[in-house]
C-alpha cells in the first residue's frame, strides 16, 4: 500500500480478528462457570425451600409428606420446576423413603441426561457437606452421582 491510499492491510486485520477471538473465548468460559453456579443455586435453593414446605405441611396436615404428598408440596416453591418440562432432559425433584435408610429425603436428578452439566455437579460436590447434600446412598454429594438429596425427616432404625 502507498501511503495515499486509506485502508488496513491484510495483517492488521488478522491481528484484530485474533484479539476478538481471544477475548470472546475468555468470556464464554466466565459465562459457562456463571451458569453452573446458578443452576446449581437453584436446585439447591428448591431443595431447601421443599424441606421447608414440608414443614409447612406438617404444620397444616399433622403429618409429614410421603413419596405421594410432592405435588402438594409444589404449591410452596412459587413455580412448578416439573411443569418447566418434565422429561427424561430436566432436573425433576421428589421424596424418597430409599430401602437402606428409615429417613425420608428431598432430592432432584442432576446426571448428565437430565440436562445438568458435569460443572455444576462439581459445584454441588465442592458444597456438599456445608449444606448436608447426600447422594442415592446416603454418603456426601460426589459429582459421580445422578441423585442428589437432602434430608426431611431423620427416623431412628
Amino acid at each position: 500500500m502507498t501511503r495515499g491510499e486509506k485502508g488496513f492491510t491484510l495483517t492488521e486485520l488478522l491481528i484484530t480478528i485474533l484479539i476478538i477471538g481471544i477475548l470472546s473465548g475468555s468470556l464464554f468460559a466466565v459465562y459457562g462457570d456463571a451458569r453452573s453456579k446458578a443452576v446449581a443455586a437453584r436446585i439447591v435453593a428448591d431443595l431447601m425451600t421443599l424441606r421447608s414446605a414440608s414443614a409447612v405441611f406438617f404444620s397444616e396436615r399433622g403429618r409429614w409428606p410421603s413419596e405421594i404428598d410432592y405435588g402438594d408440596l409444589l404449591n410452596y416453591l412459587g413455580r412448578d420446576p416439573v411443569g418447566e418440562g418434565l422429561n427424561e432432559r430436566a432436573i425433576a425433584y421428589g421424596i424418597i423413603s430409599p430401602d437402606w435408610s428409615p429417613s425420608v429425603f428431598i432430592s432432584a436428578r442432576v446426571g448428565n441426561g437430565n440436562g445438568v452439566a458435569p460443572g455444576t455437579r462439581k459445584i454441588l460436590e465442592k458444597e456438599a457437606s456445608s449444606l448436608g447434600l447426600l447422594d442415592e446412598e446416603g454418603s456426601p454429594y460426589s459429582s459421580g452421582s445422578d441423585i442428589v438429596m437432602v434430608i426431611l425427616k431423620k427416623n431412628e432404625p
